[in-house]
């Protein structure tokens, strides 16, 4: 998660604004993370079967939790790419948007089934899912890395033709484009 907090910030423009979402986000999974801590030993200690069946709910809010959170912070991040492509005049970046909001919705169906896991009555199929999840989306973190790094040196290649076409001044005569040197 803290990945993705990260790349979100890089889009802000105000120091403001980064630290809002950053403590934000710290302080509520922080109270997620107290609300199951009360429940974090029950399998250990000798406890009634109610006590444990509560953590295993709690649990599984925790799971449902994190999965609104990520979606969240994962779609609003495609929203802040897609505004400053936009605002950019990129076209060419639709097709590595869609495939990255391809990739956020493969990486929320893998939350799903890893909490949905949790529902099964055999213990060891969540721990038998969840490295195997987390390197798949560990690459598609890295995927979405490759967005931000094409979107940083985008705004150099756009000042670059800019520079180089202050250099040419175009005129229009006669339905014809002539292009003529600056002094």
């Amino acid at each position: 998660m803290q990945i993705i907090i990260n790349r979100v910030c890089l889009l802000f423009p105000l120091r403001k604004h980064r630290l809002w979402l950053k403590y934000g986000i710290a302080a509520l999974v922080l109270c997620i993370n107290i609300v199951g801590f009360p429940f974090s030993n029950a399998s250990v200690q000798n406890t009634s079967g109610h006590f444990i069946a509560v953590k295993s709910t709690v649990n599984r809010i925790e799971k449902i939790s994190y999965l609104f959170i990520d979606a969240g912070l994962n779609f609003y991040f495609i929203h802040l790419v897609h505004t400053k492509l936009k605002g950019f005049g990129f076209r060419n970046y639709e097709t590595l948007i869609r495939f990255n909001v391809r990739i956020v919705i493969v990486s929320l169906i893998l939350n799903v089934i890893l909490g949905g896991s949790m529902w099964s009555h055999i213990d060891y199929l969540y721990f038998q899912f969840l490295p195997g999840f987390n390197l798949v989306k560990l690459n598609i973190e890295m995927s979405m890395g490759d967005l931000i790094v094409a979107l940083s040196k985008e705004p150099i290649h756009t000042r670059v033709t800019l520079e180089s076409r202050s250099t040419k001044e175009s005129t229009k005569t006669d339905g014809e484009i002539v292009q003529t040197e600056n002094p």
